[in-house]
């Protein structure tokens, strides 16, 4: 049986991102290229785009391009169930991706990396929320890149997620 000191030290390894920004914008892309990550993986909503948002912005259109000119591969995966909503992304993008992706399982990231023939270890998930996205990211083993939300105004649910997640960042970071 498990002590509590152990069951710590699992929740810390599973919500404790590898680095956090406060924007896409602040990543140090051609650092994190010249560590050996070749692919990134990214959340739509509240990531790249608000909830009200159809398109991306300009701005989030360059920083792909730009992940793309530095040589990343780049994919969207989303927990959006609107087909129509992220394959309007990925075409704009001109990335690939799946929508209602159920994250943190990790079946549709094993799915996209089998597709897209690419390998999880040269791979960076980015993403807005502690238990989905960095979760994933840890439970596959590739790094993870917490980003605050864009739109602070959230659905009732939502706050109440990311409620949870800035205690459990906080609680983790006062039993370090």
């Amino acid at each position: 049986m498990k002590t509590g000191k152990e069951y710590l030290a699992i929740i810390r390894e599973l919500c404790t991102p590898d680095e956090h920004y406060s924007s896409v914008f602040d990543i140090p892309m051609e650092s994190l290229f010249t560590q050996g990550f070749r692919n990134i993986v990214l959340d739509v909503d509240n990531t790249l785009i608000t909830y009200n948002q159809k398109k991306l912005s300009l701005r989030y259109m360059n920083w792909i391009d730009k992940a793309k000119s530095i040589g990343f591969s780049v994919y969207l995966l989303s927990n959006n169930r609107s087909y129509d909503r992220i394959n309007r992304i990925i075409q704009q993008t001109e990335t690939q991706g799946f929508h209602f992706s159920c994250k943190p399982l990790s079946y549709s990231l094993k799915a996209l990396s089998r597709n897209y023939n690419f390998r999880l270890k040269e791979t960076i998930i980015i993403g807005d929320q502690l238990l989905t996205d960095i979760v994933l990211g840890k439970w596959t083993r590739t790094y993870s890149i917490l980003v605050d939300p864009i739109d602070k105004r959230m659905s009732f649910i939502k706050t109440v997620q990311r409620d949870v997640e800035i205690k459990i960042l906080d609680w983790l970071a006062s039993h370090r």
